[in-house]
């Protein structure tokens, strides 16, 4: 396989040496399809932005409306122009008032109003782009919580890994090693980001269960492990159900029989003797 780098020189590999990973295999088997679908999208960010320069120019520049008052050629006008702008907004002018002659009949100040974009419009403009790339805002500027994560994870993040796994251990492996079971496998720690009060629940719940030992419950605090953290622990309360009616079964009491000229010992509360048996808070007769 020859490939061409992006400084125009040339590279040459065994393609039995290569693993190929493709995505949106519209109209191309190898390399898929390229961003031009795009290209409106982009077309819309780049004319709004110079809808926003424009807009700032021209809010910035125009301070003034004047109306002149006499007959006057244009080169005047912009002789007049000069002059007022010179004699009354230029930094020389440290008296804070404008005075103008009756060559201006009406004298006006253009009130300055920031230009704002249409935020619906932006907002839509920005949904596309994050759709074509399968991503969303709160993950490019780092404002997503577990759920978004977790989401993003397995539309976009959890497919990429399962095919890079495929991939590699195809790479690899023979086909007898893989069918004996070896792969490669390509994963993340989805706990990463979760809440502190996910990482206390799955901690907990699991640990106590014998699922996770304490070593793992460090892995999911980011902390190093400890000594002798890989026992694991379960809770003594727990017990198989096939065990549950064990507990139930009675009691047999077994007394031996007394050799002569020993006296028969005082039976203790709920034991068996010829057929009788003594109930808590009740008295033999004698």
């Amino acid at each position: 396989m020859r490939y061409l780098f992006a400084n125009g020189s040339y590279g040459a590999i065994e393609f039995e040496r290569v693993g190929i990973m493709t995505d949106f295999e519209y109209k191309d088997d190898l390399f898929g399809e390229d961003n031009s679908t795009l290209a409106p999208t982009m077309q819309l960010i780049h004319t709004q932005n110079e809808g926003i320069i424009n807009a700032v120019k021209n809010s910035a520049n125009i301070r003034f409306l004047a109306k002149v008052a006499n007959m006057l050629k244009p080169e005047d006008i912009k002789k007049e122009r000069k002059r007022f702008t010179e004699d009354n907004l230029s930094a020389d002018n440290d008296s804070g008032m404008i005075i103008y002659d009756n060559k201006f009949s009406d004298l006006k100040q253009v009130e300055s109003k920031p230009y704002t974009p249409n935020a619906l419009q932006m907002q839509h403009i920005q949904e596309n782009v994050c759709t074509h790339f399968g991503t969303n805002m709160d993950i490019l500027q780092n404002k997503f919580d577990e759920n978004t994560w977790n989401a993003y994870y397995e539309g976009k993040i959890e497919p990429f890994a399962i095919q890079l796994s495929l991939v590699m251990t195809n790479m690899s492996f023979t086909e007898r090693e893989r069918a004996c079971g070896n792969a490669i496998f390509f994963s993340a720690n989805r706990l990463q980001y979760a809440s502190n009060a996910t990482k206390l629940s799955v901690s907990t719940q699991l640990f106590d269960r014998a699922l996770l030992n304490r070593n793992g419950v460090m892995d999911i605090w980011n902390m190093a492990h400890v000594e002798d953290g890989e026992k694991y622990y379960i809770r003594k309360e727990y017990t198989e159900v096939s065990e549950l009616q064990k507990g139930n079964e009675p009691q047999v009491v077994i007394q031996q029989v007394p050799q002569a000229g020993e006296q028969n010992p005082q039976p203790e509360a709920g034991e068996i003797q010829d057929g009788q048996t003594e109930k808590e808070g009740v008295n033999n007769a004698s």
